[in-house]
């Protein structure tokens, strides 16, 4: 199947358009999820922690689950002259919105941590092992400021 680029963008366009009119009017709620936390889940290590450069922070369980989400997603069939690049550059644009989107939030870490890397490292692992567990932040324990 080959498809121009206009109706790649025409494409995503409508899928935006139906999941913002149609999912919310659905009785299921929407449960977020990859495949890293199914493999969590059921007891696989995390693995060492990696920063990759268009990725960001992750360790190689959940690399090798979104490598497992991305080769499932539909994006992935989708071919502009008979390469696969929309899945690459979908994975790659939401990278960075998430950076562009937490700058202020890693820019706050920066400077208040004396180990980067070391802070983000553990906030990264605190996190997914929340979500594996399908715990919510407590903050009913953090203090009135």
């Amino acid at each position: 199947m080959h498809f121009e680029p206009k109706d790649v963008i025409t494409i995503a366009i409508a899928v935006m358009r139906v999941r913002l009119r149609v999912v919310p009017k659905l009785a299921y709620p929407f449960v977020g999820g990859d495949f890293g936390e199914t493999m969590g889940t059921y007891g696989v290590p995390p693995g060492p922690y990696l920063v990759l450069p268009f990725r960001g922070a992750t360790d190689v369980r959940d690399f090798a689950g979104n490598y497992i989400d991305g080769f499932a997603s539909p994006l992935r069939y989708v071919r502009y002259d008979g390469r696969n690049y929309v899945g690459l550059v979908k994975s790659s644009l939401g990278s960075m919105d998430n950076r562009a989107n937490n700058i202020i939030t890693y820019r706050d870490i920066e400077r208040a941590s004396v180990d980067y890397y070391s802070t983000l490292r553990t906030y990264y692992l605190q996190r997914r092992a929340r979500l594996i567990e399908d715990r919510s932040v407590p903050t009913q324990q953090l203090p009135d400021f």
